[in-house]
């Protein structure tokens, strides 16, 4: 038996015993062990009492997963994780194995107070409210653990349920709002790619951008048409002046005009017309 001593004194020499909360706390000269009162009670502990190297190793473990234990309420008490979260949040904290990790997990699973399945429908429900698609979601909860055959029930209940289509075009709504001078091709090509990265499959994200402007009032009157026509003024201007700037040909001057104008969205017949009313051209 191994037994380290300090000024006389095994550093392995329990000093004290006291009470924290519901756990009893060891003192040793150099460390402090926190056990359970159960762990606590199964041993034979008293001041002046001496262990050995390999039974400080023990009662450190015990007292690591009495710690981890305590985090661990204190972790779910707080909010929702699904078992993986959980996992790796105790691997990083604790020195702690898989089996060890199991142990503490197993009640909380069992109570369901841990539940992969449960969470899984109330993030994907959440996250539709907000206005994501399945594929985001399911990326989203591929990184948080949740097992393939939990989102295969997840897929089922997608095709079972309708998406909820006015709640799309109010989140597409919002989203065109600062757009509206622009054209009509411009905003659905921001709109499409929004929901792109929403997490739409490509058809859907279609398909809801088009309802979005079918649903749309009829707006040409002369307020809106002078809102696009100013902004195409704007634009276009801007554009004319950076390309007579460059040392291009006149022919490869008018293909960069006509071919970054229609990028932003507006039609051949209005970029003739603005050229044609403010008598541009792009000879040299």
């Amino acid at each position: 038996m191994s037994i380290k001593k300090q000024s006389g004194i095994s550093t392995n020499t329990l000093k004290d015993v006291t009470r924290k909360d519901k756990n009893v706390l060891l003192v040793f000269p150099k460390r402090k062990i926190l056990l359970s009162t159960e762990d606590y009670l199964s041993g034979y502990f008293y001041p002046g009492k001496e262990f050995s190297d390999d039974e400080i190793l023990v009662l450190k473990k015990k007292s690591g997963l009495r710690k981890a234990e305590s985090y661990l309420h204190s972790l779910l008490r707080d909010r929702r994780y699904t078992i993986k979260e959980v996992k790796d949040k105790l691997k990083k904290k604790y020195a702690l194995g898989e089996e060890e990790i199991n142990s503490l997990l197993s009640p909380y699973i069992e109570d369901q107070i841990l539940d992969d399945e449960s969470y899984a429908f109330d993030f994907y429900e959440s996250k539709k409210e907000q206005g994501y698609g399945k594929n985001a979601i399911d990326a989203k909860l591929k990184r948080k653990g949740i097992p393939e055959e939990i989102l295969h029930k997840l897929d089922k209940k997608e095709e079972e349920s309708e998406t909820n289509r006015e709640q799309i075009l109010s989140l597409l709504e919002r989203k065109d709002k600062p757009n509206t001078r622009k054209p009509i091709q411009k905003r659905k090509e921001i709109l499409f790619a929004f929901l792109l990265r929403r997490g739409f499959h490509p058809s859907d994200a279609e398909k809801f951008t088009e309802d979005y402007f079918e649903a749309l009032p009829e707006t040409d009157d002369d307020q809106t048409k002078k809102r696009k026509q100013d902004y195409l003024k704007k634009e276009g201007e801007k554009c004319y002046n950076a390309v007579r700037k460059k040392n291009f040909s006149s022919f490869q001057r008018k293909a960069k005009f006509l071919s970054s104008r229609r990028e932003k969205g507006f039609l051949k017949e209005d970029i003739d017309s603005f050229l044609s009313q403010r008598g541009y051209t792009f000879h040299d």
